[in-house]
């Protein structure tokens, strides 16, 4: 949470175009994106995506994900895939920007001028725009102001098209608080189950009931290639315990590098958050959002003063979710030495001190410190055993590379696996016959090299004899040297093999047929309220549950019972539910109504009327783009999409 509200800044480029948050830009040189195309990319209404265009937005974007997440884009579907939603993203904005400009929608020069004026990454010390440092960060990433308020200008119409259309849901308060009662009201029914169990203790099954589930259902039985590996895991963390390390070597090392195990200061907090858009805010609701979250901060600010507990506070009135429970309490972070106004105030603050109310674009904050620990070396004897076990480390990952020459050299001369480990001080690890999916798991063997075991099973399943694959697998933290001690092909086993389990499968089967007929039989008994006497001791009740709910307790996944209740004036329902436990004939119980309390607690500071509200605007948009997306004409050039490659 805290790094967060530390580091909230959004790179505005990515942001404008396609919504990618990235906290450096690194402009790739022309040529990363391999031969490009020229000439138009797609067509949007007629109105062209030129191919230089998109690479241009294609290199910032696969940079911002590169330093993101390095290995997201590891090989060439991952990055087609990864133009294709880029692209999906440029078609989806100019489709917008044309929808809003056939509507006469405009952005005004004081409109785009107060939104980069706005722009928090544009601001001096002072917190005012500058001018320099503007032109500044647009030299770094090489793009001109024009461009740039180009895209600002196209960013501005898109929110104002979805602020217009989202104008329309105009809900009142009454609205929300029909929604609110309709939702929370609370029902429960009264069943009578025809339990599966029961009627499967019934059920008779013969060898010819067997025989025919059998034929029938060959293929559900059939078992996946199975394989038995020996293996020896060859990683920097096992090969280790080869090395040892004298207390001697460990207290040098120690005292050599006393500065690196030094601990920062720390500090543990207590945190109220109220979430609020950012001063400026151009969404729609953003000045009555701003409001409302100032008035709740305020409010607790002035209860803190009175004397009121903290803790308390932090589980009435924080926003987030993950402190708020803990009464505000927050991990311990590192003091840091920076500028940022929420940084400096935390630095200010001494153990039992409270913060004033501050602020940032994620919301409003208030801080009480906890504890702080000052900067510390610990003592050797409390590092000895990291530091011994982290120079093995160091020993292990240094002669790595001769290690496993030395191995795949002695398991081609003819070495077991045991002599091996011996010789490695490692213990060869064996899985048993299992399937080649837990095998994979079990390894925990990269993406690259599943392949590799796949086609090393099927040579030794085919062959019926040992196999020693013949190139070390990677395995994330290492490799591992795998033998193929057995291997057994696809199959579907004998009848007589599985017997016990064709029984159940047929128990199961008869009992639950024996269940629905018995439920469809005694159904014409139920009717109106009363409850047919030869059922009247089997009637169950469960337990209340909202509209929106999939289960009526005790009985689970039951959703189409569940709308029947709710949908039910009264009376024993003319149908037979399947649920998980058997066949149920219902009807509907109680019914406990919403009340003011409820209302009162669930719109506290209007957040039921403001949710639903916002849920209305976002199903109005959703339609709104969906049917202009269906009314879109658009064209993509595949052949030249597909000669944007990456190397």
């Amino acid at each position: 949470m805290l790094d967060s509200i530390r580091s909230n800044t959004q790179s505005w480029v990515v942001k404008v175009i396609f919504g990618v948050i990235i906290l450096v830009f690194v402009l790739w040189g022309v040529g990363n994106m391999g031969g490009g195309p020229s000439g138009s990319l797609a067509q949007v209404n007629g109105e062209s995506i030129t191919a230089a265009e998109f690479t241009r937005v294609l290199e910032r974007a696969f940079t911002a994900q590169m330093r993101m997440a390095p290995d997201s884009l590891s090989d060439e579907e991952d990055f087609n895939a990864f133009k294709h939603e880029i692209l999906s993203e440029m078609i989806d904005n100019k489709m917008k920007i044309q929808e809003a400009r056939r509507l006469g929608i405009i952005v005004t020069p004081n409109e785009l001028k107060r939104y980069l004026y706005s722009m928090p990454q544009f601001h001096d010390d002072s917190g005012a725009f500058n001018e320099s440092l503007y032109r500044m960060q647009l030299a770094a990433v090489g793009i001109n102001a024009e461009q740039h308020l180009q895209w600002l200008e196209d960013d501005l119409l898109t929110r104002k098209l979805q602020m217009y259309v989202g104008m329309s849901s105009g809900i009142s308060e009454a609205e929300a608080r029909l929604e609110h009662d309709f939702n929370v009201e609370l029902r429960s029914a009264d069943y009578v189950l025809f339990s599966l169990e029961e009627h499967r203790a019934k059920a008779e099954v013969s060898d010819e009931d067997i025989a025919a589930y059998y034929d029938l259902n060959r293929e559900n039985f059939r078992r996946p290639v199975r394989a038995n590996l020996e293996y020896l895991r060859l990683t920097q963390e096992s090969l280790a315990k080869r090395y040892l390390v004298s207390d001697e070597e460990a207290e040098a090392h120690y005292q050599e590098n006393r500065e690196s195990f030094r601990t920062p200061a720390m500090f543990q907090a207590r945190l109220i958050a109220v979430a609020a858009p950012p001063e400026g805010s151009t969404e729609p609701g953003a000045d009555e959002l701003i409001a409302e979250a100032k008035a709740r901060i305020t409010e607790a600010e002035a209860r803190l003063k009175a004397g009121a507990d903290f803790a308390e506070l932090a589980q009435e009135y924080s926003d987030d979710p993950t402190s708020a429970r803990l009464g505000g309490l927050l991990p311990w972070y590192e003091v840091l030495d920076s500028d940022e106004p929420l940084n400096v105030a935390l630095n200010a603050l001494e153990p039992g001190q409270v913060s004033p109310v501050l602020r940032n674009p994620s919301g409003f904050y208030i801080f009480k410190m906890e504890e702080r620990r000052p900067s510390a070396i610990p003592p050797f004897d409390e590092e000895k055993e990291r530091i011994k076990n982290d120079l093995a480390k160091l020993r292990a990952d240094e002669d790595f590379a001769d290690v496993q020459r030395m191995a795949e050299d002695a398991l081609h001369q003819g070495t077991s696996f045991t002599l091996l480990g011996e010789t490695l001080t490692l213990e060869p690890e064996r899985t048993g016959l299992v399937s080649e999916a837990e095998l994979k798991q079990r390894l925990g063997v990269t993406k690259e090299y599943a392949d590799v075991l796949s086609d090393a099973i099927a040579e030794a399943a085919a062959s019926g004899n040992p196999f020693t694959i013949p190139v070390p697998l990677h395995i994330g933290d290492g490799i591992a040297l795998v033998r193929i001690m057995d291997a057994v092909p696809s199959m579907i086993p004998p009848l007589e093999e599985i017997r016990v389990e064709l029984r159940s499968a047929v128990q199961i089967k008869k009992g639950t047929e024996l269940a629905l007929e018995a439920a469809e039989k005694a159904l014409p008994l139920f009717s109106g309220q009363e409850t047919p006497e030869a059922f009247q001791d089997k009637v169950q009740r469960s337990e209340k549950t909202l509209r929106l709910s999939a289960s009526l307790q005790p009985l689970v996944d039951v959703p189409e019972l569940v709308s029947a209740v709710f949908f039910s004036t009264g009376g024993w329902i003319p149908r037979v539910f399947i649920t998980p436990q058997g066949p149920v004939i219902a009807k509907l119980a109680e019914i406990e109504p919403s009340t003011p309390e409820k209302w009162a607690i669930n719109n506290k500071n209007d957040a039921f009327v403001n949710n639903f509200r916002q849920w209305q605007i976002n199903r109005i948009t959703s339609a709104f783009d969906y049917e202009l997306m269906r009314r879109t004409k658009q064209r993509v050039n595949e052949q030249a999409l597909a000669a944007i490659r990456w190397r």
